[in-house]
């Protein structure tokens, strides 16, 4: 009998300015990581806003946010989560 393989979980895109990252985007991520396998969140430049923090510190805040939601190693559930902070244009 061939062994069965878990299907691998679907990713999802959340993409923002996130100037900044409020709880009610972590309130977003958290719940999609009870959801997805992986979630990438792309913080991006809106050329017709004036944001407070620039595109780096907009990613690093990002970062620092979803660190919570990392993958922790678990003998149960080895498909965890997992969380990209990338740039790009929204």
């Amino acid at each position: 009998m061939t062994p069965v393989t878990p299907e691998p979980l679907p990713v999802a895109v959340y993409t923002g300015s996130f100037d900044p990252i409020t709880l009610g985007h972590l309130d977003v991520i958290g719940r999609a990581s009870r959801i997805f396998g992986t979630i990438v969140v792309g913080v991006g430049i809106n050329p017709d806003k004036h944001p407070l923090f620039s595109l780096e510190e907009r990613v690093d805040l990002v970062k620092a946010a979803v660190a919570e939601f990392a993958p922790q190693p678990s003998p149960k559930n080895s498909a965890m989560a997992q969380h990209t902070a990338c740039t790009g244009t929204a």
